[in-house]
């Protein structure tokens, strides 16, 4: 986060009101695309949970259109209306400081646990992951990325090689190297994602031999195969690059998808039927779909 900027300048409150079961889901998504710090408050009506973030007068309005978006989502799916969103203007606050109180370490199992930077070490874990919360997915609050992560941990064995494909922050590449990758691959079409999967394999002191590489399939070389890939990224590129991503998979390799909406289940099991691959493993969330692939 830039201090100076974070001082400066107007800002826009965000505040929405959603059922209390949908919180978490609705704060991963803004958390992981619109704004990393996000504050939950109690309401009268102990059913209903006030979101609030912020953002800067001047950012990307298609970031909240996406929102809105999403919102309409979930509404569908949970068959409610669709969650107003309410905006003003507030003064300018010590941004950082809200921002850090706001992410909390994350126990993705009794083994595993992810931190931000300044939190403290806690050595009842035997792997801890650091990530610096910034504007690419993946910092273990979503439950996409923290149930990639669980199937990660149950299937990943020690001296195997591992893609992953649409790597955001780097977290479920690092989690590999704690696991004993022999060789990591990590992919992704965004320049902030890329800047910050370096940076989160710094911190994480990540020496096996890896190669991070901003495009997209192109970027695996026709003979390349690999023990495991994780793709978290949407429905809509899993289903344009399912082909490739099973043929780069070896062959009783696993293949690890993600970032899937309860309601497109269809498509995707459509697909992998299509594709004569097995489902060893499925994790349904409350927003999100999680599969494990066997080739």
């Amino acid at each position: 986060m830039n201090k100076e900027k974070s001082k400066t300048g107007s800002y826009l409150e965000i505040l929405i009101y959603i059922a209390e079961t949908l919180a978490d889901p609705v704060c991963d998504y803004i958390a992981e695309n619109i704004a990393v710090g996000v504050v939950l408050e109690e309401t009268e009506n102990s059913n209903v949970t006030a979101v609030k973030f912020y953002i800067e007068e001047t950012a990307d309005i298609n970031r909240m259109n996406a929102l809105r978006h999403y919102l309409a989502q979930i509404a569908e799916i949970n068959s409610i209306a669709i969650p107003e969103i309410h905006e003003r203007v507030v003064e300018v606050v010590d941004w950082e400081e809200k921002y850090r109180k706001s992410v909390k370490p994350v126990e993705i199992s009794p083994e595993l646990l992810i931190r931000p930077p300044w939190a403290e070490s806690e050595t009842r874990y035997k792997y801890e992951i650091i990530i610096e919360p910034k504007m690419a997915f993946g910092t273990g609050n979503d439950e996409s990325t923290s149930n990639c992560l669980k199937l990660i941990q149950k299937y990943f064995v020690s001296g195997q090689r591992f893609l992953d494909f649409g790597c955001g922050s780097g977290i479920l590449s690092v989690f590999a190297d704690r696991l004993g990758a022999s060789y990591i691959k990590a992919i992704d079409n965004n320049h902030d994602a890329i800047d910050c999967c370096f940076e989160n394999f710094e911190l994480n002191s990540v020496a096996v031999k890896h190669d991070i590489q901003h495009g997209s399939i192109a970027e695996i070389k026709p003979e390349e195969k690999y023990d495991m890939i994780c793709a978290n990224i949407a429905t809509k590129p899993i289903l344009q690059y399912l082909k490739p991503l099973i043929e780069h998979t070896i062959e009783s390799g696993y293949l690890v998808l993600s970032g899937i909406l309860v309601n497109e289940f269809e498509e995707i099991d459509n697909a992998l039927m299509l594709a004569n691959v097995e489902t060893v493993d499925f994790i349904q969330g409350k927003m999100w779909l999680t599969y494990g692939i066997r080739k």
